[in-house]
């Protein structure tokens, strides 16, 4: 079996890597992991020497990222947002809240006072209200909604929680979004949500047919561009018959339509 090229690369150089990429800096990465600067450079060189490539081009005080290295940041940030979501169950003391969004018209005229009401008779449980307006919501307001998630079978999947660090990382610095309908598969959540049970993340082009018939609506206007997506081929080194050659036009053609 040949050598994993892994076993040989401490894993404390990837949180490295992440930080210098997204600092751009090895001294503000060092002080946010708590070491020096020359101790970071080291990480990013053994990382280098390791991985027979150039992560970083460095012109004095700038640095940029190779090709190779662009690459590699995307998978490591995807990776570790993968792993920081799988700790979460293990979180102690989180607070627990919970949250409603209604109109700005039945929030003034009638839920407001019973939500006084229940605060009272209930000071242990937290409770956040949210004027409803899909047009208008922004980032930061979705965790404090009634959230639909699924599980991360591949570090590449978009969830809650990394969806929100990227678009609005502001949102997470009180506590994680915790949603209360996790699924086993995507389909299921979006199921969820055609149903009105709260709201999910979901991908403009597969969701085109329901949100263009008014079955989903689109809650503010952020978008996370992953850089990933759904490719249809054929194949390379081998002749399509005429049927395939057809059923592949076809769907491409279906691409520009709900």
């Amino acid at each position: 079996m040949k050598d994993a090229l892994l076993a040989h690369i401490p894993l404390e150089a990837f949180r490295v890597l992440d930080a210098a990429c997204r600092h751009m800096n090895f001294s503000r990465a060092g002080r946010e992991l708590n070491i020096t600067q020359a101790a970071v450079s080291r990480r990013i060189k053994g990382l280098e020497d390791h991985l027979g490539t150039q992560l970083f081009t460095r012109s004095g005080k700038n640095l940029a990222l190779t090709p190779r290295g662009e690459k590699l940041f995307q998978r490591v940030r995807a990776s570790l947002d993968y792993l920081e979501e799988s700790l979460e169950p293990f979180r102690i003391g989180a607070a627990q809240s919970i949250s409603l969004a209604a109109s700005g018209s039945v929030s003034h005229l009638w839920l407001g006072r019973h939500l006084r009401d229940f605060a009272r008779d209930n000071p242990d449980v937290a409770l956040r209200l949210t004027g409803l307006d899909a047009t208008a919501i922004a980032p930061s307001e979705l965790a404090a909604l009634d959230l639909i998630d699924y599980e991360r079978f591949n570090a590449h999947w978009i969830a809650f929680r990394p969806w929100l660090e990227r678009v609005a990382p502001q949102a997470l610095r009180n506590a994680a979004p915790r949603p209360h309908l996790p699924f086993s598969t995507y389909a299921l959540a979006i199921d969820a949500a055609l149903s009105g049970d709260g709201v999910a993340l979901g991908s403009l082009d597969l969701l085109a047919a329901p949100l263009a018939e008014g079955t989903l609506v689109q809650l503010g206007d952020a978008r996370l561009v992953t850089g990933y997506g759904y490719h249809l081929g054929l194949p390379r080194f081998r002749t399509s018959s005429p049927e395939a050659v057809r059923l592949h036009e076809c769907l491409l053609a279906s691409r520009t339509a709900p």
